[in-house]
């Protein structure tokens, strides 16, 4: 996920208000009166997929040959 996010080439102040807008209550937007923008937006829709299904990046390493159990080198919790 960091490296998708590094890849947008957002700044750290671009990547926190995508963080907030994550984050936020629903009245960010009537606030600002606008939603996020540019590498914002594309941060904050890498965040909101990932908030979607955490385990998107270890089925990406599986490469669809992982059975069930099989290690796809994420630590346990």
């Amino acid at each position: 996920m960091l490296l998708r996010i590094v890849e947008t080439d957002a700044t750290p102040a671009e990547a926190l208000e995508a963080f907030t807008w994550g984050t936020a209550d629903d009245q960010i937007g009537t606030e600002l009166e606008r939603g996020p923008r540019d590498a914002v937006a594309r941060v904050y829709e890498i965040l909101k997929r990932e908030e979607l299904d955490p385990d998107i990046d270890a089925l990406a390493r599986c490469d669809g040959r992982c059975s069930e159990g099989a290690s796809t080198g994420i630590p346990p919790f």
